[in-house]
């Protein structure tokens, strides 16, 4: 025998009738990209073969979640309210690093080793990816983050590196924005020039 599933409502006797005991969501979330600047090229190539792993986060930040730090303390995050990023960070992130270390001049450099055969793997851990409002007036925005080159073979760690640094913005959301595409440019520069010259 099977039983007919009926929605639970709440029936008042006034003229509002019947309400759900399941709210209706709240509006959706502007999804946000980030937009780094590519333009710079590396003057020599390279005919080594990367593969860059996804990188690593808390949960947090393996989200879509704009982190904001507020005072007074510092290691109390909370998210931006309604906006996100249009996928989760360490995604994109991974994606621009490959796009990154190849305009810099590696040939083979590719998110899996489908089509290549990799000489090194480029791992990260992101530990901050976020907007501190310490001073309202003037949000800091902060990227913290280490990378590691291995051997595919072996997994053996040749080289290490690693980011920190931060970018003041003016108030409001879009020059927010601004300064973490100023910023996260910045890092991806220094990671893709790193990888190539690591030697």
């Amino acid at each position: 025998m099977f039983k007919k599933t009926i929605p639970i409502l709440i029936c008042l006797t006034t003229l509002t009738g019947c309400i759900s005991l399941f709210p209706d969501p709240g509006p959706a979330p502007d999804y946000v990209h980030l937009n780094p600047d590519f333009s710079k090229h590396g003057s020599k190539s390279s005919a080594v073969q990367i593969i860059v792993e996804e990188p690593s986060a808390d949960s947090m930040h393996n989200s879509t979640n704009i982190i904001v730090a507020n005072p007074p303390q510092q290691q109390k995050y909370k998210v931006a309210a309604g906006k996100e990023w249009f996928e989760k960070m360490p995604t994109f992130v991974q994606r621009d690093l490959v796009k990154a270390i190849s305009n810099k001049g590696v040939i083979g450099v590719e998110t899996s080793s489908k089509g290549i055969k990799a000489d090194y793997v480029l791992l990260c851990n992101i530990n901050k990816f976020l907007v501190s409002m310490a001073n309202p007036e003037k949000p800091v925005v902060i990227i913290d983050a280490d990378f590691s080159l291995v051997q595919a073979q072996g997994r053996k760690i040749v080289a290490k590196h690693s980011f920190v640094s931060s970018q003041e913005s003016e108030e409001g959301f879009d020059n927010i924005l601004k300064s973490f595409d100023y910023l996260y440019s910045d890092m991806l520069d220094d990671v893709s020039d790193w990888v190539i010259n690591w030697k």
